[in-house]
């Protein structure tokens, strides 16, 4: 069955579920600069991707270095990993 109302090529659709008084602040600032919920989530996602994908907190720092040495030593060993891409 083909999708509907794709996102485009090269994107895609993400979902989560906040809590109500975060997505009351979202939609304020969002109302503020002519943006819908999802244009200002996007914009700060975008953001964060512009500026390196900074950890956003301790925990994600970690995971960071982790897969930074899983990946050096991948390429110590002469190893690729394949990645999942769009097939559009």
């Amino acid at each position: 069955m083909p999708k509907t109302n794709s996102p485009g090529k090269n994107m895609a659709y993400i979902s989560t579920s906040l809590n109500k008084e975060i997505l009351a602040i979202i939609d304020k600032r969002a109302e503020k600069i002519g943006l819908t919920r999802g244009g200002y989530l996007r914009k700060i996602l975008v953001q964060w991707y512009e500026n390196g994908c900074p950890a956003v907190n301790e925990l994600d720092q970690l995971v960071i270095q982790s897969k930074s040495h899983y990946s050096s030593t991948q390429t110590e060993n002469n190893t690729s990993l394949k990645v999942a891409e769009d097939s559009e």
